[in-house]
């Protein structure tokens, strides 16, 4: 079997190579499966993801939380490695953090166990809902704790993986959303 390493490089060169239309298409089925997902959890706090690169794109999602009147954060990496969210509204003022990821410049900042439900980014994933991600860690150090929000993963199909080896570090997600399926334990 591949190391992490090896995977993540393919999967990452795979994302990469997608083409606009295939991002768009595969947006609107993911937002259909997640406002199933979001009229059962009814959450008020949600953590998304400023998405870049081909990660699934969030969009849609953030304009139909904004419709929904509930608070939505962002992500934002701290000195020592950390991660926090801050509060984000559909116009605010957005900078790149130091790996070219948009944060908000102001807003109410919390800590990640304080929502109710937070969208991860992902590289790949398994149907035992491990995650694979760009390898620093930051999701897995935030959520590391049992009071945690409801952790859904979006990805496209192919980012899926037979077995993912999960390490002792690692946090599995509660549920995993494709434009075709939704994995849940």
């Amino acid at each position: 079997m591949k190391n992490k390493a090896s995977i993540r490089k393919d999967l990452l060169n795979k994302r990469h190579s997608l083409k606009e239309d295939y991002c768009l298409l595969y947006e609107e089925s993911i937002f259909d499966n997640f406002k199933k997902v979001f009229l059962e959890k009814n959450p008020e706090k949600i953590g998304l993801y400023w998405s870049s690169n081909n990660e699934v794109r969030t969009n849609k999602i953030s304009d139909f939380i904004n419709i929904t009147k509930k608070d939505q954060y962002l992500p934002v990496v701290g000195f020592n490695n950390s991660l926090t969210f801050k509060k984000f509204k559909k116009n605010s003022p957005l900078i790149e953090n130091k790996y070219g990821i948009k944060e908000p410049l102001q807003g109410e900042e919390t800590n990640g166990n304080k929502l109710d439900l937070v969208l991860i980014p992902l590289v790949g994933f398994d149907r035992s809902l491990n995650r694979l991600g760009m390898g620093g860690g930051y999701y897995d150090r935030t959520f590391k704790d049992n009071k945690r929000p409801f952790l859904i993963g979006l990805a496209y199909q192919f980012q899926e993986i037979k077995d993912l080896a999960p390490e002792e570090h690692d946090i599995p997600l509660d549920i995993i959303i494709t434009a075709d399926n939704i994995f849940k334990k």
